[in-house]
């Protein structure tokens, strides 16, 4: 809460969004936050913390039992370097893929700030680094460099196996983009999810890969049911990325990279449906892809006449998104 105060006092300071001694200050206290918090009472935290004093049995990604291996044998088995090492990865992925998509550093924190962090670095802190690493190959995708993307895929993929499904976004021209078919495209996600078409019984056929099949069952062991795909959260990032696919010529006159920026965004809208018999899985998956909405939603203030109403709709965003991930939270 104290963060989200200050964080929002910096986004009504548009002399200052780019201000990098400002920028990596919040980078470090975000960072120390994350790797020391106490998560006692959270699943996913329990299930790290089992798995990491079990890790020689255990079928999880090869970074996870390296990082195990190396604590274990070189300092004296402390969970605390696990979280450690997650979240300096996580958090500095995060900074260089920030500076270098985001035209507007600090409105970018604000929203890393409302919607992900807890998420990612709190609780799925695999996750969370996968998340930074498919974030910094989005300018290989715009680059047309294919070894580049495919090196940083498949590094977020020892990290956590699901950021294979991010070589899609390859396919996608970084240059033209068609609002009709991306309309279309979401409307056929929906329909999909009205007719139940459950594309997680593909991901099922791939699960002769035993990580894969770990990873399913235990997302269905969470057992939380179907995924709410007219969710609060997911109306209003639906609401923000087709105002700004409305608008795009403008927002692209700021961010060269708000094509693949828009469509990478509408790929994570249409996964939760498509995904949405299980809410655990579809979830996280949608989150994987979303993550670029903290580098997108913040050309939204360009879209006003007036910044300081651009702002105002800015700081909106961020808070319902925060109000959410703190219910989500205490929850648990």
């Amino acid at each position: 809460l104290l963060l989200f105060g200050i964080f929002t006092f910096c986004i009504f300071d548009s002399r200052n969004y780019n201000n990098k001694s400002r920028f990596l200050f919040f980078i470090f206290f975000l960072f120390v936050v994350s790797a020391f918090f106490n998560g006692d009472g959270l699943y996913d935290y329990a299930i790290y913390v089992e798995s990491f004093n079990d890790y020689e049995n255990r079928i999880i990604e090869p970074t996870f039992l390296l990082f195990s291996h190396l604590i274990h044998q070189l300092l004296n088995g402390e969970v605390l370097y696990l979280f450690l090492i997650y979240s300096f990865l996580a958090i500095t992925f995060k900074y260089y893929a920030i500076k270098e998509l985001s035209v507007l550093l600090i409105p970018s924190l604000y929203l890393y700030l409302c919607n992900f962090y807890i998420a990612q670095e709190w609780i799925q802190i695999r996750s969370g680094v996968a998340a930074g690493l498919l974030l910094l190959s989005v300018k290989a995708v715009f680059d047309r460099n294919l070894m580049k993307f495919l090196l940083l895929v498949l590094l977020a993929a020892l990290f956590h196996v699901s950021a294979l499904m991010f070589l899609i976004v390859y396919i996608f021209n970084p240059s033209k983009i068609s609002k009709i078919a991306c309309l279309l495209i979401f409307m056929l996600s929906y329909l999909c999810y009205f007719i139940h078409v459950d594309f997680l019984s593909v991901l099922r056929w791939a699960a002769f890969i035993d990580i894969i099949d770990s990873k399913l069952n235990a997302y269905e062991n969470i057992a939380i049911g179907t995924a709410n795909v007219f969710s609060i959260a997911q109306i209003i990032k639906v609401c923000v990325t087709f105002f700004l696919l409305y608008n795009v010529e403008k927002i692209q006159l700021y961010n060269k990279y708000a094509i693949i920026l828009l469509k990478i965004m509408l790929l994570s809208l249409c996964v939760l449906p498509l995904f949405a018999s299980d809410a655990v899985a579809g979830t996280r998956i949608r989150d994987l892809f979303g993550t670029v909405e903290f580098i997108l939603f913040p050309l939204i203030v360009y879209l006003f006449k007036n910044m300081f109403q651009g702002q105002i709709i800015l700081f909106l965003i961020g808070a319902m998104l925060f109000t959410i991930s703190m219910f989500n939270l205490l929850i648990r």
